[in-house]
């Protein structure tokens, strides 16, 4: 009784008909545009098509002294940041290793780093020390008060914490916003994604 009850289960679970189409290979599913994709979702807060949305400068204020150079092609990484905000300061020094490497491997990449300091004393301090920046042009948000829609703008939340960076493409468009620090295990998602 039990091995017949046990036969009608098998047979009520296993259709006679053949699928439609042949499985797919294991690779098949695979393709590197899946894999920046992927690797944007879950690297980025948000992530926008090409086209989708265009990066606007936020209002700025003069810079003290030489503040850099700005990059002419290629992707901007877009860094907002404060002399007070530690992990802003700590994840620094990878940025500049990042950006060389970037360099070493053909990859045109600008940095942008926009300080939101409101201290004047604190701004000029941290320019003091911009030898551990990595090479691109330092600007200096205009106020405070341009904080709320600036990140709006960005497609995220208005008291959004720094440090936030944004990866542009070379036409202008916002491709990628990432709220908080990146660490050393994100630089091949990066890569992938300015690669796409």
């Amino acid at each position: 009784m039990r091995s017949e009850l046990l036969l009608i289960l098998l047979l009520a679970g296993c259709p006679d008909e053949k699928p439609a189409e042949p499985a797919p290979r294991r690779f098949d599913g695979v393709k590197k545009s899946d894999r920046a994709e992927k690797a944007s979702t879950v690297f980025c807060e948000k992530s926008f098509a090409a086209g989708e949305k265009k990066f606007v400068s936020p209002p700025e204020q003069p810079v003290p002294g030489d503040a850099g150079v700005a990059g002419k092609e290629g992707w901007r990484w877009i860094n907002f940041w404060a002399s007070w905000c530690g992990p802003c300061l700590e994840e620094m020094p990878m940025l500049k290793r990042w950006k060389q490497t970037f360099d070493q491997d053909g990859v045109q990449l600008s940095f942008e780093l926009w300080s939101i300091d409101e201290d004047r004393e604190e701004f000029v301090k941290a320019l003091a020390e911009k030898d551990q920046f990595p090479a691109g042009r330092i600007y200096w948000l205009r106020g405070a008060a341009d904080l709320p829609g600036l990140m709006e703008s960005l497609g995220i939340e208005r008291d959004t914490a720094i440090p936030v960076h944004a990866l542009v493409d070379p036409k202008g468009d916002l491709r990628c916003v990432r709220v908080g620090a990146v660490g050393s295990n994100d630089y091949g998602t990066i890569k992938s994604i300015i690669g796409s």
